[in-house]
């Protein structure tokens, strides 16, 4: 979908992009994972677990990725799924 209005859109000056950076271990997620019956550490390997890779990502890591797509990065980008 991503790459087809990418593509739709690409002559409008129109970019289109996506990210998919599976399971991100937040505040908001953290807070979530108080409430659990498990240690904090149990329930970060839980979440870890259900990711292709086994690990878990952080929000450092995703914004890295977003802010490739700053306008002084991405002059020739016309849309991305990461």
């Amino acid at each position: 979908m991503t790459k087809n209005d990418a593509l739709t859109y690409a002559a409008d000056k129109i970019r289109v992009n996506s990210i998919h950076p599976g399971f991100i271990w937040t505040p908001m997620v953290e807070k979530f994972a108080v409430d659990m019956p498990v240690s904090m550490e149990t329930a970060r390997k839980e979440m870890a677990a259900k990711h292709p890779l086994g690990i878990s990502g952080n929000p450092m890591i995703s914004g890295g990725v977003w802010s490739t797509w700053h306008p002084m990065n991405r002059s020739s980008l016309p849309g991305a799924s990461w």
